[in-house]
């Protein structure tokens, strides 16, 4: 899962070609994932005069879905309720994998694409900590890996690790 936290800049997600990448929001301006979540609208209709969703998977929220004429993917068992695309990408996932690793998923004030249109200068998502970590209880069959994070504030869970970027790195990318 490829989030948009400053911390994803230290890893070069070409080199990830053997996962099944879902990303959200403006991730698409730099890099194609399998499956990109979002849920803005401004963002939303951003992307649709891109055509970008013709030819790639891209999901929202049944309500916004309906505004879009459709347009979309409307994400399978979520609801309209509050909730970032960072995690609505997390569920999404979890219907397919036991192994979730999470880069950009920092819940601090950066991100990428700050100060480009449809994203603020400043965003709180400490608020969405506990939504994380809901998930992390719940799919106890699941291990979740967090991939070079900026700040360590998620509480530890026996499914849970934080790994560094070389970690990450030194298993993973294809040489």
């Amino acid at each position: 899962m490829v989030g948009n936290s400053k911390s994803r800049q230290a890893i070069d997600l070409t080199q990830l070609n053997k996962f099944e990448i879902y990303g959200c929001n403006a991730l698409y301006r730099d890099f194609t994932p399998n499956h990109l979540v979002i849920t803005d609208l401004p963002l939303i209709k951003e992307l649709l005069e891109t055509k970008y969703h013709i030819n790639h998977l891209v999901y929202t929220t049944p309500s916004v879905n309906y505004i879009v004429n459709r347009d979309l993917i409307t994400l399978p068992n979520q609801t309209d309720e509050l909730c970032p695309s960072g995690i609505r990408a997390v569920k999404l996932a979890l219907l397919e994998h036991s192994k979730i690793y999470m880069i950009g998923l920092d819940f601090t004030n950066d991100n990428v694409y700050e100060n480009t249109p449809h994203y603020s200068d400043h965003w709180d998502f400490t608020k969405w900590i506990k939504d994380l970590e809901h998930i992390i209880n719940k799919h106890n069959n699941c291990n979740f890996y967090r991939i070079g994070a900026q700040k360590h504030n998620i509480t530890p869970h026996s499914n849970f690790k934080e790994i560094t970027v070389s970690e990450f790195t030194n298993k993973f990318y294809t040489h």
